[in-house]
C-alpha cells in the first residue's frame, strides 16, 4: 500500500502542480486457492486509505478498473469498481468509470480475450483513453 507514495515521491517534485491518477483493483479479484486474492471490503478499505492520504498532497482522480471479459471475474471487478466509486464519493474525489462502458463494448472484450485475458490491444487502450479524456472529471481538455 505504500508503493503509491514511493512512486509519487520519486516522480513528482514538490515545486510542481502534482496530480495523480490512481487505477487498480483487477488483481484483487483474481481467484487464488479457491478465494478472491483480496476481498472487496478489504480492497475498498485499502483504496480509502490510499485516496485519503494522497489527497493531502496531490490532486487525485480515480479511474476504476476495466473488465477483463471473463464473466465471473467481471462480476467481482464490478463489485470492486462500485466500492471504489463509493469511496471516491465519500472523499470528494472524482472518478472515471471504465467498467460500465467497456463491459458493453464487444471490440474491447474481444481484444482482451485474444490478447492475454487481462489487457486489450491498441484499440482497447484507445477506447480507455477516449473514455478518460472525454470525462468531465478529467483535468486536461483541448480548447
Amino acid at each position: 500500500m505504500l508503493r503509491w507514495h514511493q512512486e509519487c515521491n520519486i516522480r513528482i517534485p514538490d515545486f510542481v502542480d502534482g496530480r495523480i491518477v490512481i487505477s487498480c483493483g483487477v488483481n484483487d479479484t483474481v481467484i487464488e486457492g479457491g478465494k478472491q486474492h483480496v476481498n472487496t471490503d478489504e480492497s475498498a478499505a485499502n483504496i480509502r486509505e490510499i485516496l485519503h492520504e494522497a489527497q493531502k498532497r496531490y490532486k487525485v482522480i480515480m479511474v476504476v478498473p476495466p473488465p477483463v471479459g471473463e464473466q465471473e471475474q467481471d462480476k467481482r471487478i464490478q463489485g470492486v469498481s462500485t466500492a471504489f466509486a463509493r469511496e471516491c464519493g465519500a472523499l470528494g474525489i472524482p472518478y472515471i468509470d471504465l467498467f460500465s462502458v467497456l463491459s458493453l463494448d464487444d471490440t474491447y472484450k474481444s481484444e482482451v480475450s485474444s490478447n492475454d485475458g487481462a489487457h486489450p490491444k491498441s484499440t482497447g487502450y484507445l477506447k480507455m483513453a477516449e473514455i478518460t479524456s472525454s470525462s468531465p472529471s478529467w483535468w486536461f481538455h483541448s480548447p
